[in-house]
């Protein structure tokens, strides 16, 4: 979920992996508009901004309907908002709030300015970046820039400890629960018209969303090699680097201009609400589909410093296990306050599988 106002929008872009409709990343989500929010939230923003707003930019990007928009004023602000009872966010934001609060100010993570529950709302604001979202298309520039503003990230994070960073789990455990509930099991995905379905199957069923040239049964020596790989990842992705554990294009912002001590061009990264220990390569590693997609050169941005010392059988146990999460969540039935996201999750499954298919040799 975007926290900040994307300017200098560029046009989504059809993926040549997919072949699929055109996803504008800055213009995904179906937010609460200002006047939807209760008069006492307005009023606390407004005191906030320094008692005058002046104009509302709800933000485009994200997957979810709250209240999300830079608010202009004497004091201008990116400020949050949803009800306490909403039954899909409310949560979220109430651990945007606890992460954001205890973060060191050294890293390129915007800063927590207030926050407080007002009239059953939980509203928060933090420091505007005013820039634009990488991605669209991808450029080797702004994929160096996510780079680096991860390790800098890490290395704040990692310096801080859990004595101040609060994890509330680790990636190794989550992943593991996560292989250890599907539906038919890792074999289950294999045996076409499998009962229940399975990792690769919606309810036996070849999900109709992956590539044709993509079998994903039993005969299929790309769909074993990923599973075998996928296996793996309660391993491979143990380590204690607090981690942002949600980095897309659409939750960075590329800084037009000098920002809290960092030049303009730096990535600042936001939305830690999923924050895990695991290893520092993970957030990086997440993007790689995404560049390759965008032609980037391969062999330039897997060779950066961050996955240098990473055993590329870890790696690839993280992309399948990406690759069957959305295989997974893309089948699922779509969601009315977010209707790009299961198009999002079916693209990234593509993509994905892309990579993996380069990677493995198959």
């Amino acid at each position: 979920m975007v926290q900040f106002v994307q300017h200098d929008k560029a046009p989504g872009r059809a993926c040549p992996v997919a072949g699929a409709s055109v996803i504008d990343y800055a213009a995904t989500a179906r937010r609460l508009g200002w006047g939807e929010l209760p008069a006492a939230v307005r009023a606390r923003v407004a005191g906030w901004t320094g008692g005058r707003v002046g104009s509302v930019q709800l933000a485009g990007g994200g997957f979810t309907h709250g209240f999300a928009a830079l608010v202009d004023g004497p004091r201008p602000l990116f400020a949050k908002a949803i009800a306490l009872d909403d039954p899909h966010i409310a949560a979220a934001y109430a651990r945007e709030v606890e992460v954001l609060a205890a973060l060191p100010a050294s890293a390129p993570i915007p800063a927590l300015l207030e926050h407080e529950v007002v009239a059953g709302w939980q509203v928060l604001a933090t420091v505007p970046v005013t820039g634009r979202m990488p991605g669209a298309p991808w450029t080797v520039e702004d994929a160096r820039a996510v780079h680096d503003s991860c390790r800098m990230s890490n290395t704040v994070l990692e310096a801080a400890g859990p004595a101040v960073v609060p994890v509330a789990g680790t990636m190794a455990a989550d992943w593991a629960g996560f292989l250890a509930g599907l539906e038919g099991g890792l074999e289950g995905g294999l045996e076409s018209g499998a009962d229940g379905g399975g990792p690769l199957t919606d309810h036996g069923r070849r999900p109709a969303f992956l590539p044709g040239w993509f079998r994903g049964g039993a005969g299929d020596v790309l769909a074993r090699w990923i599973l075998d790989a996928a296996s793996r990842a309660p391993t491979a992705l143990a380590g204690t680097t607090p981690l942002n554990n949600d980095l897309r294009a659409d939750n960075v912002v590329i800084a037009h201009a000098a920002l809290g001590g960092f030049d303009a061009g730096t990535a600042w990264i936001c939305d830690w609400n999923f924050l895990a220990l695991g290893p520092g390569w993970a957030d990086w590693v997440a993007l790689w589909p995404a560049l390759y997609d965008a032609g980037l050169p391969v062999a330039e941005f897997t060779s950066w410093e961050l996955a240098a010392g990473a055993q590329e059988a870890d790696v690839d146990a993280w992309l399948s296990v990406l690759f069957l999460y959305y295989v997974q969540a893309g089948s699922r039935p779509p969601v009315p306050t977010s209707p790009e996201l299961r198009p999002h999750q079916r693209l990234c499954a593509r993509q994905a599988l892309a990579l993996l298919a380069v990677r493995s040799g198959c």
